[in-house]
């Protein structure tokens, strides 16, 4: 049997519902792994396509939620890409355009939040981004 090429779902928006059920997901989880672990193929799959998507739009949605679910967003974006090779994305990750949005807001998070992202990831672009971008 021959494996037939599907496209990946592609879309030129983010749904703000799908994000928000992403960070109750990583909220409501024992651990961040486990809410990952929990995401459908089609989830992994929705993500892995708005992962395509310019700052610009990221930063729009990001400003409608919460501190906590904001925090809970940068450690699912910052986990799923260790364990999700289809998000891949160095200094395009999502998290680095959440904690701008978050320092623009006054909440930007203390060093130790910081410290443990970069401890869940060999993303070397987590938190700041690239320098020259």
């Amino acid at each position: 049997m021959v494996d037939t090429w599907q496209p990946g779902i592609e879309t030129s928006t983010i749904d703000n519902a799908a994000i928000k059920q992403l960070a109750l997901a990583a909220l409501q989880a024992e651990s961040i792994g486990n809410a990952i672990d929990g995401l459908s193929a089609e989830q992994k799959q929705q993500v892995a396509s708005w992962l395509k998507q310019p700052a610009a739009l990221w930063q729009s949605v990001f400003e409608a939620f919460n501190e906590d679910e904001q925090r809970a967003l940068c450690e699912l974006f910052t986990v799923g890409e260790m364990k999700i090779s289809d998000w891949l994305c160095g200094a395009k990750n999502p998290t680095i355009i959440l904690l701008r949005v978050m320092k623009q807001q006054n909440r930007y998070p203390e060093k130790d939040f910081i410290r443990k992202l970069k401890k869940l990831t060999d993303n070397r672009y987590i938190p700041y981004g690239d320098a020259l971008g």
